[in-house]
């Protein structure tokens, strides 16, 4: 049961990043919001940032990864710490970026 948790919360989590990679994109490509879009947009994005990414991903699925509490605040920020090492984590960092972060940002996202 603790596994399906696991893969619910990282699903949601990576939904929620794609969704908002798409909002970054027309931003960075200079297109305007909407007030509609605005008003589910950032939130979105707020939340997505606050809860998803520093609960849930780094927290609770990046300790259960890592095998380590957490010294920083977002999941992308600890995963950029373990790819300099080459250790079991840097190997589960650069794995987790380059499946599912990179691909999906310009430039990647680590």
């Amino acid at each position: 049961m603790v596994i399906l948790y696991i893969y619910l919360g990282m699903l949601i989590t990576w939904m929620w990043y794609l969704a908002t990679m798409m909002l970054k994109l027309k931003r960075d490509k200079g297109m305007k919001f909407t007030i509609e879009q605005k008003a589910f947009g950032y939130p979105m994005m707020i939340a997505g940032l606050a809860i998803l990414d520093a609960i849930v991903m780094n927290i609770i699925i990046g300790t259960i990864m890592f095998v380590e509490l957490p010294r920083e605040w977002l999941f992308t920020t600890r995963c950029q710490r373990h790819m300099r090492e080459n250790t079991f984590r840097g190997k589960i960092a650069r794995w987790a970026c380059r499946h599912f972060l990179d691909p999906f940002e310009i430039g990647g996202h680590c």
